[in-house]
């Protein structure tokens, strides 16, 4: 892969508990490793590997599954999730070493739709 197809800025996120402020708990999701001006941007590409749709309860569902390719880094698990504009994908394995030459890394993900 050339590096001039990396043409797309995300996001990895992970979920955080936080305090609400009232003695409980809440879920959020903050930025892992963010693509800011605070940081490095991530830069990925992103193909879509397939779509299905079925109907469950009365209700039709899609499920998208992607592939992302970014530059090798490590603490990406399957608990967390790419950001890429409005788009929220969940990372659904392990990210994959290619060759385990360190170089990139191809991130298995489910759109949320």
């Amino acid at each position: 892969m050339k590096s001039g197809d990396l043409k797309k800025v995300i996001s990895i996120q992970e979920q955080k508990i936080v305090s609400d402020g009232m003695g409980g708990e809440t879920v959020t999701w903050v930025d892992h490793i963010t693509g800011t001006a605070t940081t490095a941007p991530i830069w990925a590409a992103i193909w879509a590997v397939s779509a299905k749709q079925q109907i469950e309860g009365m209700q039709e569902q899609g499920t998208i599954t992607h592939r992302i390719r970014i530059r090798y880094r490590t603490g990406i698990d399957a608990g967390m999730r790419v950001k890429y504009g409005a788009k929220i994908f969940n990372i659904t394995s392990p990210p994959i070493n290619p060759g385990t030459e360190n170089k990139m890394l191809e991130i298995l993900v489910k759109e949320v739709i």
